[in-house]
């Protein structure tokens, strides 16, 4: 099964009608169809099979009988014929996962937002066998307003293990509470992965003062276990949890209703909160979004985990240890719910409710919620020093007006430009691509200031060359970069030498690699290339490797060259303060248009943007917005099939640290990383799809004549 997905969004607005939102791997929309809500026709039927659910007494054909009434009150049976539709086109076809996404407006529906959709059974009629929408392993089912902003990633540091709390409220007298099998397992889990996983000093009993303590230390996941009810002694429908208190020796029960348990978690919001308590998950008929976990959710907190009906121990203890061990493997938070639900079902063999008790509440949007975030590593050490090909020492022709902390492509190592177009004709269909090749360097004098040499050996202005030759010739054309590096003169002759040396530092040149090309050639995979055998281009130790533009230097775009220096500019002299408000991010992309982006540059200075798809796949957003715009800095992925993980990949290289403030002086060093961390096992990597466009204005010759005619 692939690693991609679709999306098959379910909104429920009002009484009478049902919209989809459908998008493909891509995130291309790819219709909203919409139907009738028939939940009158079936209400009696359902009614009555949900009082025998509430009292665990279901039958195997109850429960199926159930799930296939609900889906045909949300699906009428043209809109369940579509869905059959596309689940076989992505699931079944494709392969890839169906992320179901189900939106009920709760202010105007608290009826329906509490019904059990977790049962939802694809019904016999359709002929896909016995399908249940909420532990399917190829399909994610959970609840996600359209309403509730999208949790940011959770990125832990290196070194950072991922927290987890656990707090148990058994107080004497209630009911007992088993929870010493989910403790041990996490125990267990814990000393197995001890350098990925810590979990914190266990409390029971859980009082108020407890867990505020326990919040303090930040932990990523928040388990509770005790008792939860949906009524207070008044008959007041009302999500209660029954905390500790101490009397003495003894320690009692202390209800507090949902809105002061969720109360607790002001102080620090963990990434998931997991309710394992009776009815925990259930939401009120009566009043709007009422319950303990919908109030969690309130509290901006990205995932909640709760139960809609009371359950068996051994059943919470099962879908706790799937839960957990599925996270603890790195997946996505909404699948490891659903793979917990499939355990229980496992377990329970669908009968009652078991299965179906577990709710989970959703504000990331694709369940990806920790992230770890790359070890730096020194520049140095991947850096590539031209010395390597040459041991002579190399002028550095660098003056006192350098900034340590400017951008560090361009203005501390050497440009080579590699400058392609494809030759328009082939003789034969079979014959590999031909490559028009222009070469030169730019050599830094100052921040706006480069001395260019014209590079005409390796290859020659009149002749075209295959990817195997360009390959092939690479090494020669660094040795050429060496030579006329060594015959570079100092424009200032009159220069005494002890002066030169006073602002000269004592390094060998760096070179950064820029692969000049048309906008049709910008998603050429020249980082994939490789300079010696079995070593890629942009995996190797030079400064840096990024494309540039062409396009941009043809006199259409004339009048966005001021912006375009300007962006620079400020980019360089900012460097170590560019934040969020600079940046357009892949996943603001995905719904917003040129116009809105274009909006948006015009009450900020933006300085980067992340495309959410492959350039050749953009619709919304064009490649021109950042021409016209004067944007510098862009990322993307080629990858034919996309996986949409790269949108947070994509994301996540621009903003590592999860902060305000971008690290965009490191990103070439990211790029590298990333790129560096591909391997043939791993086909989906970013690594092997990252496009990294960056363009300083002042190192293309500014009177050069294109021989390409740009």
């Amino acid at each position: 099964m692939s690693n991609s997905y679709s999306i098959y969004r379910i909104h429920l607005k009002n009484h009478h009608n049902v919209e989809i939102e459908k998008y493909d791997e891509r995130k291309k929309s790819l219709g909203r169809p919409s139907g009738k809500f028939c939940y009158q026709e079936k209400q009696q039927e359902i009614q009555v099979l949900l009082e025998a659910a509430s009292n665990s007494q279901l039958t195997a054909e109850e429960t199926c009988q159930l799930g296939e009434a609900l889906f045909d009150s949300l699906f009428d049976s043209q809109l369940g014929q579509n869905f059959i539709d596309f689940y076989f086109q992505f699931v079944q076809e494709k392969e890839q996962k169906l992320r179901i996404e189900l939106d009920i407006d709760e202010q105007e529906m608290p009826e329906f937002a509490a019904l059990p959709w977790e049962f939802l059974c694809i019904p016999e009629r359709f002929n896909q066998g016995t399908i249940w929408l909420g532990t399917d392993p190829n399909l994610v089912f959970s609840r996600r307003r359209a309403l509730w902003n999208s949790a940011k990633t959770i990125q832990l540091k290196p070194g950072e293990k991922l927290r987890i709390a656990l707090a148990i409220s058994a107080p004497e007298d209630e009911g007992p509470v088993e929870y010493a099998e989910v403790q041990e397992y996490l125990e267990k889990l814990t000393k197995e992965q001890s350098e990925e996983i810590e979990l914190l000093p266990i409390i029971n009993p859980a009082t108020k003062v407890e867990i505020d303590k326990l919040l303090e230390r930040k932990p990523h996941i928040f388990h509770f276990i005790g008792h939860g009810r949906f009524e207070d002694r008044a008959g007041k429908k009302v999500g209660e949890i029954a905390l500790g208190r101490k009397v003495g020796k003894k320690v009692l029960a202390k209800w507090v209703d949902e809105k002061l348990f969720a109360g607790l978690f002001v102080r620090h919001r963990p990434g998931i909160v997991v309710l394992q308590a009776c009815e925990g998950g259930k939401q009120s008929a009566s009043e709007a979004f009422k319950g303990v976990a919908p109030k969690i959710v309130a509290q901006n907190i990205p995932v909640v985990v709760a139960m809609q009906y009371k359950i068996q121990n051994a059943t919470a203890n099962a879908f706790s240890e799937e839960f957990y061990r599925r996270l603890a493997e790195g997946e996505p938070v909404d699948i490891a719910a659903q793979n917990g639900r499939y355990r229980v079902a496992l377990e329970s063999d669908y009968l009652g409710n078991d299965f179906a008790t577990p709710v989970i509440f959703m504000r990331v949007e694709d369940g990806c919620l920790f992230q770890r975030e790359e070890v730096k590593q020194k520049i140095v050490s991947d850096s590539f020093s031209l010395s390597e090909i040459n041991p002579k020492q190399k002028p550095n022709i660098i003056d006192s007006n350098f900034v340590e902390d400017q951008f560090i492509d361009d203005n501390n190592c050497v440009c080579l430009a590699i400058d392609l177009k494809l030759e328009s004709t082939k003789i034969q269909k079979n014959e590999p691509d031909k490559f028009w090749i222009n070469t030169w360097l730019a050599i830094p004098k100052s921040s706006e200031s480069f001395s260019y040499k014209k590079l005409l050996n390796t290859f020659r202005p009149n002749q075209t060359y295959s990817q195997a030759e360009v390959e092939e010739n690479i090494m020669k054309l660094i040795e050429e970069c060496n030579e006329e590096l060594e015959n570079e003169e100092l424009e200032n002759e009159e220069l005494e030498n002890e002066e030169l040396e006073s602002i000269l530092p004592e390094k060998d040149w760096e070179m950064a690699i820029e692969w000049v090309l048309p906008d049709s050639l910008l998603s050429l995979p020249v980082d994939c290339w490789k300079y010696r055998k079995n070593t890629r281009i942009g995996c190797g130790r030079f400064r840096s490797v990024h494309v540039r533009s062409s396009q941009r230097l043809h006199t259409t775009y004339k009048h966005c060259r001021k912006s375009w220096k300007d962006k620079w500019n400020y980019l360089q002299r900012n460097i170590q303060n560019i934040n969020l408000n600079n940046y357009i991010f892949a996943r603001q992309c995905q719904h917003q248009n040129d116009n809105d982006l274009k909006s948006v540059d015009f009450e900020k200075n933006i300085l980067g943007i992340n495309f959410p798809l492959k350039l050749e796949e953009l619709e919304n957003i064009t490649y021109e917005l950042m021409i016209e715009t004067g944007i510098p800095i862009a990322l993307w992925s080629r990858c034919k099939q996309h996986n949409v993980n790269h949108v947070i990949d994509l994301d996540t290289l621009i903003n590592p640290d999860n902060e305000n403030v971008l690290n965009l002086q490191d990103l070439p060093k990211y790029v590298a990383k990333k790129r560096l961390d591909s391997n043939s096992s791993l086909p989906e990597h970013l690594g092997h799809h990252l496009c990294f466009l960056c363009e300083n204005p002042y190192n293309y010759p500014r009177k050069r004549k294109y021989k390409f005619g740009y």
